[in-house]
């Protein structure tokens, strides 16, 4: 039993340092927050939920076998400009957006939905796939020392309540920005597609640094 609260504890947290750090999913749903509210981030963390699920469970029994599919340079590559390419598509719907009538809850991401969200960037985000073969390794390999379905449970369960918790307060404080600021909502708006556009760029060099690695 002593083995469990250590593992809830230290998954708690190991998972405060990928669940609070800035980056694609969480930009976006603070956009995505300015139309839906926090039911909009629910259902991001529901998207996220539904590919680091299974990607958790087989790194468990095989995280060394997933590790080196994932640091090969063609998959990395891969990821990095499917990601970048989603980001693109987000930052120009956002900009689209600001030429609507600044009602603000008619602002955000018309077409886009958040489950969709969650699970593009999950699925496609590398570093958020690679921080579970290195920032999360301690989790796993304490995981795996008493690999049972209950130990599993303690182990995710401890993870995404932050996922579930963090996600919908920042969608929500999206939503109030927006009310708060009127109608300068559209400089919120910019500022976002900014952040996506620059997400977009880092990954694009990231996927061409490690392409001219493998070439050189």
């Amino acid at each position: 039993m002593h083995e469990l609260y250590t593992l809830a504890l230290l998954t708690s947290v190991i998972s405060a340092t990928g669940a609070l750090s800035p980056g694609p999913l969480t930009i976006s749903t603070l956009l995505l927050g300015v139309r839906r509210g926090w039911r909009g981030g629910l259902l991001v963390a529901l998207g996220h939920i539904l590919v680091e699920l299974p990607y958790v469970a087989l790194l468990t029994y095989l995280w060394f076998l997933v590790r080196s599919i994932l640091l090969t340079p063609p998959v990395r590559i891969t990821m990095d400009l499917l990601c970048a390419g989603f980001l693109s598509y987000l930052a120009l719907t956002a900009v689209r957006s600001t030429g609507e009538e600044l009602t603000q809850l008619q602002l955000g991401y018309r077409f886009t939905s958040p489950l969709l969200t969650g699970i593009v960037f999950t699925g496609l985000n590398a570093h958020f796939l690679l921080w579970w073969l290195t920032a999360a390794l301690p989790i796993l390999r304490l995981c795996a020392l008493n690999c049972t379905p209950l130990t599993f449970v303690i182990m995710y369960c401890s993870h995404v309540w932050l996922d579930l918790v963090w996600l919908p307060l920042v969608a929500e404080a999206g939503r109030r920005s927006a009310l708060l600021l009127g109608v300068r909502t559209k400089y919120l708006l910019y500022g976002v597609t900014a952040v996506l556009l620059g997400l977009s760029t880092y990954l694009i060099a990231d996927a061409l640094w490690v392409l001219w690695r493998w070439r050189s």
